[in-house]
């Protein structure tokens, strides 16, 4: 294994030194779908879900008999879930909510957490309690622009 070169956009620094695939290191594509599972846990452990990563580039250098690899990637959404009027500790949201063990950020994961959540609530003794997913979204901020328009002189 040579180079193992991840878009600096992933931010997943942090989890360089656990990936399997390090300088020196043999490489099967068994070891490299691991890693890329790994970095994706990772993302979705800081709150970006559904993060899309390319198809790693694989390049043999033959001289150097190396395997070098690139993957690029965007990290996905920050998502941020929260309940009104009740808690559930981060390891129960994990366990009753797709959304954040998959990090899969579609209509269907919302309306499956909202189910399991209905459940719980119900094993609690909450028998007619209402869960009503919302997903709100917050665009990208824009930096703004001032210009100056100067206008002709009049004659």
């Amino acid at each position: 294994m040579g180079q193992f070169a991840i878009d600096p956009a992933l931010d997943v620094n942090t989890v360089m030194p656990s990936l399997k695939l390090q300088p020196g290191a043999p490489f099967t594509r068994d070891i490299l779908g691991e890693d890329i599972n790994t970095i994706k846990q990772a993302l979705i452990v800081k709150g970006f879900l559904a993060p899309q990563l390319d198809d790693p580039v694989v390049e043999i250098d033959s001289p150097k008999n190396e395997i070098n690899i690139r993957l690029k990637g965007t990290p996905g959404p920050k998502v941020d879930v929260k309940f009104k009027n009740y808690t559930l500790s981060d390891k129960k949201q994990k366990e009753l909510l797709p959304i954040k063990r998959e990090g899969n950020v579609d209509y269907s994961a919302l309306q499956e957490g909202a189910r399991r959540v209905k459940n719980q609530l119900q094993e609690q003794g909450y028998f007619f309690s209402e869960v009503t997913p919302l997903c709100t979204v917050t665009p990208p901020t824009r930096p703004r622009w001032k210009t100056a328009l100067k206008r002709p002189a009049s004659t």
